[in-house]
């Protein structure tokens, strides 16, 4: 039976046009075309195993930033139902933008898991990712969230540590450099699909 696979994630999975930093595309920064970002990756594989099942990733950073306020995503559930998107599998690929001075004030791992309670009203697998580049406060406190409801974790910060998952050969900007280039996205995907296969 096919399934539908929300990647819920931020600019790692879909970024919009910025020419300020010198970023053009419209998919996961910084991939050298659309079908090397980790999410096209996931939808080949997906479709690959089964030509009816349906990849779709969304950027919630906003959520990230403000994770302690639930009300911050609360116009995405919509969008995806308007969309006719009711997800069988989730994958959680945030962190990355959640602010390190807030985290001794708002518990994140209370906060991760509102965010997925938002988007995964009823019982739904779900695939937690840590940080790509790594924070251990972070990636403790999703880790904590997903033993507690027994939800698999794919480990990303050790590609984060390697320049070579990297794009800062090919921007200017910092930034947007340090995102995974192609060979990131491209392990960030066979991570995330070494545990989401068996879910298919």
């Amino acid at each position: 039976m096919s399934k539908r696979i929300l990647v819920l994630g931020n600019s790692i999975t879909k970024h919009s046009p910025r020419g300020a930093i010198g970023w053009y595309a419209d998919w996961g920064m910084a991939a050298s075309a659309e079908d090397r970002d980790f999410v096209h990756h996931l939808k080949r594989l997906a479709a690959e195993r089964d030509p009816e099942n349906v990849v779709i990733g969304i950027n919630i950073a906003v959520c990230e930033r403000e994770y302690w306020d639930a009300e911050k995503c609360a116009a995405f559930p919509p969008v995806l139902s308007g969309l006719d998107f009711e997800p069988d599998i989730i994958v959680m690929r945030i962190g990355e933008n959640v602010p390190g001075d807030a985290l001794a004030k708002h518990s994140y791992k209370d906060g991760f898991a509102s965010i997925i309670d938002i988007f995964s009203p009823a019982d739904k697998k779900v695939i937690v990712a840590t940080c790509f580049w790594p924070n251990k406060e972070k990636d403790d406190a999703m880790r904590a969230a997903a033993a507690e409801r027994g939800y698999p974790i794919v480990e990303l910060g050790d590609l984060g540590l390697d320049k070579a998952n990297m794009a800062t050969d090919r921007f200017g900007d910092n930034g947007v450099g340090r995102h995974p280039g192609d060979l990131g996205m491209e392990r960030i995907a066979a991570r995330i699909w070494a545990v989401l296969c068996d879910m298919l």
